[in-house]
């Protein structure tokens, strides 16, 4: 009989448990750039195509939906993570083909299960955040109008030769530096905010035990 050659997995020792904190934060980076390129290009997408003015509500709402599709996507992972370790640790031997957990991936499969609860339940209190989804909406909107307004930024730092009969270019220009300060500020102020909050003692996070969450 010919085995599937694959790496070999270690099993997880109890020290790379407490790594678990660390890959949900991780994760939940990931998941917050997703979600802030997605209102964002529905930001861009509202204004350069529909002609829409920005509503902070909808964003606001396209952000919990988001995150709870990725809430439900976890969930489902969480549930067949179980069944596929409870299938390795019934099994020994060799794999024979990649997918074939053995007794031996038990340990590696609770790790990645331990994690995606985390990220679960950290995006499932996230949806009673207020702070945490407007921070969400006006990150996505900064950076939607940094790209919208680049074209701008390079036409105007181009030499003219001759010029512009554009008479509404100045109320223009006014408008765009009002825009681009008020960025500043906002920015300048999620900076001390973040500043602040960096300061405090930070607690540590309980992770719940599987199966203890319901969604």
């Amino acid at each position: 009989m010919v085995w599937w050659r694959r790496e070999r997995r270690e099993p997880v020792s109890k020290q790379r448990f407490k790594d678990a904190e660390r890959l949900v934060e991780e994760g939940l980076l990931i998941v917050a750039t997703a979600i802030r390129m997605r209102v964002k290009n529905e930001l861009i997408l509202r204004t350069l195509q529909r002609g829409e003015s920005f509503d902070r509500d909808e964003l606001l709402e396209l952000a919990r939906e988001e995150i709870r599709t990725i809430v439900r996507e976890k969930t489902a992972s969480i549930k067949e993570l179980g069944k596929m370790r409870a299938r390795a640790a019934r099994r020994h031997g060799h794999p024979t083909h990649g997918s074939d957990y053995r007794r031996a991936d038990a340990d590696g499969l609770e790790m990645r299960q331990r994690t995606d609860l985390g990220i679960r339940d950290v995006l499932l209190a996230s949806l009673q955040d207020e702070n945490y989804l407007a921070s969400i909406v006006d990150q996505a909107r900064a950076s939607a109008m940094e790209e919208m307004f680049r074209p701008w930024f390079v036409s105007f730092a181009s030499p003219t030769p001759e010029p512009s009969e554009d008479e509404d270019r100045p109320d223009r220009i006014a408008d765009l530096e009002a825009e681009v300060q008020k960025l500043a500020d906002e920015a300048e102020a999620k900076a001390a905010e973040e500043d602040a909050e960096a300061r405090q003692p930070r607690k540590r996070r309980r992770w719940p035990r599987i199966g203890s969450s319901k969604v």
